[in-house]
């Protein structure tokens, strides 16, 4: 339960469960990412700013920030491909860190938060089933590193960013597969008409009707569906098939 975590009020515990039940789309993803760094950012004691960090295809990418500095001090890892957050995404494992005691590992990653005044992060994997998407990352100006009960309530934070993602990830899964048969609905719809007026017009079967198009179709090297339509609109115009 989120509420048992040291520090994280029964209320935010709650809005952290709400965020988590809505039903994502494209317009409101974006948003309650932002809505949880901002959260972890005012709640979490110490902490100066945050991000959200996500794979996408083959780099990482910040989709949401508390500042353009933690936008550029997270690029500052991207571009090396090595610091904290790159590393907690690809071991899947919590890295807390100081980081003047990380200059000779990461050395441009270390320079780009220390010139944003940041000397400490917490980077969080995002994990949905076996699949880490991404990382919550932490920052702090003070220099040291994040204590038991700021990690635990981290975790609560990257859990809920965890499955915000995954639940934006299954809606564009299912709004793709819906456009996908929505489409098959209309070529089969469109098909079958053009079938129904060569049926009329040639006095044939269904299934030689069905030939004649699959015949125009390669003849013409052009979609099926697309010599259904010309049939179909050649019926409305009035024209002979």
């Amino acid at each position: 339960m989120t509420a048992d975590v040291p520090g994280l009020s029964p209320e935010l515990a709650d809005s952290l469960e709400a965020m988590s039940r809505l039903r994502i789309d494209e317009r409101t993803v974006d948003a309650l990412l932002q809505l949880i760094v901002t959260l972890a950012c005012a709640s979490i004691q110490d902490v100066d700013d945050a991000s959200v960090s996500l794979v996408a295809g083959p780099r990482l990418q910040t989709v949401s920030a508390t500042s353009g500095d933690v936008v550029e001090v997270d690029g500052s890892q991207y571009r090396g491909e090595s610091g904290p957050c790159v590393a907690a995404i690809k071991e899947g494992v919590r890295h807390n860190v100081v980081l003047r005691e990380e200059r000779a590992q990461w050395p441009e990653f270390v320079s780009s938060a220390q010139a944003a005044g940041l000397h400490s992060t917490l980077s969080t994997p995002l994990v949905s089933g076996e699949r880490t998407m991404g990382a919550l990352n932490l920052y702090s100006k003070r220099d040291e590193p994040f204590d038991d009960h700021d990690v635990a309530a981290a975790q609560v934070f990257a859990d809920h960013a965890a499955v915000i993602l995954a639940n934006a990830v299954t809606y564009a899964s299912v709004e793709a597969n819906t456009r996908h048969l929505q489409t098959a609905l209309e070529t089969a719809r469109v098909i079958g008409r053009a079938q129904g007026v060569l049926m009329a017009r040639r006095n044939c079967s269904s299934e030689e009707a069905f030939d004649i198009l699959r015949r125009a179709s390669q003849r013409t090297n052009r979609k099926l569906r697309e010599i259904a339509e010309e049939i179909v609109a050649s019926l409305e115009r009035g024209t002979p098939t």
